[in-house]
């Protein structure tokens, strides 16, 4: 597979409101129509089914219908659009800077989407399904590690792969969300009061969503990768756009939509802000917890939300409700300090704030190695040959 050449690339003109209008109403039809068979033949609820696909990534032998096991099981080939050597070209990018890209998921991607007033219900009201923010962080980095690593010599996104099963995993999840927003009356009236999802929002979780998430997930992250002193050449990053355009046809965003251009990227992002983003109570909480599950492990007195400030702008992180925070290169390399006296070590980093960063990406990914889900949720993992990479003990673990 080669790709789409430019002419084949979503155009940057597409965006338009009526367009995005049209998108509001259009779910995902194979997930969802798997999922009502899944609830009518099984005579399990929704919150029921999204629970155990988030706990235990898989459903009860007992309770799967025909519809959701072939769902599960069926592994279709990538796109035809999908680039392999764009795929490849990624992974070794990742497995080079793989720590600072999953600290710019957490503490940039992340509040970044919940700037999002509808994607930002959502997370708080499946919230209550999950655990905490931890637990969501830790989801969506498993997700980054398993789609953009690789497992003796083969990438996570071939058919099969961790990172294909994840995507397709949280495709069928959104479908359980996308029906039970509709459907549950703790939502749709919820003990008498207005309804917790508008009508005039569209279909939950819908394409504009689903398309607009990739936006906070590449073109959020190159800006806090440049905050980082770590510069993706213009290719670096149009390699890392169509990546993430691939887990997103994984996760069920229409064809029609992706692949797309950094140009068409830049102007997806520019609507979906103008008609989604805004100070929301929902967004304002999610930030809040973050914030304080950062602060839990990072050394220095506001790093995080500094970081945040830098990366998205004080109007930004004014709407999330982000403490003013502060950044200079005596916090920075007061953090690197405290790491370093911790038993962490730069490896071979020439920027201090490149290298802070990978030490903060690596204390993050070793509390979630750390962390005990239920018994029959998989440990979170680390592909070996990324594990070997990242950390220079004998055992490729983190140092204890």
């Amino acid at each position: 597979m080669t790709g789409r050449g430019p002419d084949q690339m979503v155009p940057a003109g597409q965006w338009t409101d009526e367009f995005l209008d049209i998108l509001d109403g259009c779910g995902d039809p194979e997930a969802d129509d798997a999922v009502k068979a899944y609830l009518d033949q099984a005579g399990m609820e929704a919150h029921r089914m999204v629970g155990a696909l988030a706990a235990t990534a898989a459903l009860p032998p007992e309770e799967k219908t025909p519809q959701v096991a072939a769902f599960l099981n069926e592994h279709p080939p990538l796109p035809d659009w999908a680039d392999w050597d764009a795929l490849d070209r990624t992974a070794a990018l990742f497995e080079t800077i793989g720590p600072q890209m999953c600290w710019a998921m957490i503490a940039a991607s992340g509040p970044a989407g919940y700037l999002g007033y509808r994607g930002a219900r959502v997370l708080a009201f499946t919230g209550r399904l999950h655990d905490d923010v931890r637990r969501r962080v830790m989801e969506a980095a498993q997700l980054l590690i398993h789609a953009l690593g690789k497992e003796k010599g083969r990438g996570g996104l071939y058919p099969g792969q961790p990172g294909y099963l994840d995507a397709r995993r949280v495709r069928l999840m959104h479908a359980g969300v996308r029906h039970l927003i509709r459907t549950d009356p703790r939502v749709t009236a919820p003990e008498g009061g207005p309804p917790l999802w508008p009508s005039d929002w569209g279909v939950p979780i819908n394409q504009e969503e689903l398309v607009g998430y990739l936006m906070p997930m590449t073109l959020t992250a190159f800006r806090a990768l440049d905050v980082m002193d770590l510069h993706l050449t213009d290719d670096q990053q149009a390699d890392y756009l169509h990546t993430w355009c691939v887990i997103g046809s994984l996760m069920g965003v229409r064809d029609d939509l992706v692949p797309m251009g950094l140009e068409s990227a830049g102007a997806l992002w520019e609507r979906v802000q103008q008609r989604q983003y805004g100070p929301s109570v929902e967004g304002r909480a999610l930030t809040a917890a973050l914030i304080d599950w950062l602060d839990s492990f990072v050394p220095g007195d506001g790093v995080p939300a500094g970081f945040m400030r830098r990366v998205l702008g004080d109007a930004h992180c004014d709407a999330l409700g982000v403490p003013p925070g502060h950044w200079n290169d005596d916090l920075v390399m007061g953090a690197m300090s405290e790491l370093t006296r911790l038993g962490w070590k730069a490896d071979g980093s020439s920027h201090a704030a490149s290298g802070v960063f990978a030490l903060l990406g690596k204390v993050g990914l070793d509390g979630f190695l750390a962390y005990q889900r239920s018994p029959d949720r998989p440990a979170f993992n680390i592909p070996t040959e990324l594990a070997a990479t990242w950390w220079t003990g004998s055992d490729g673990r983190p140092p204890s």
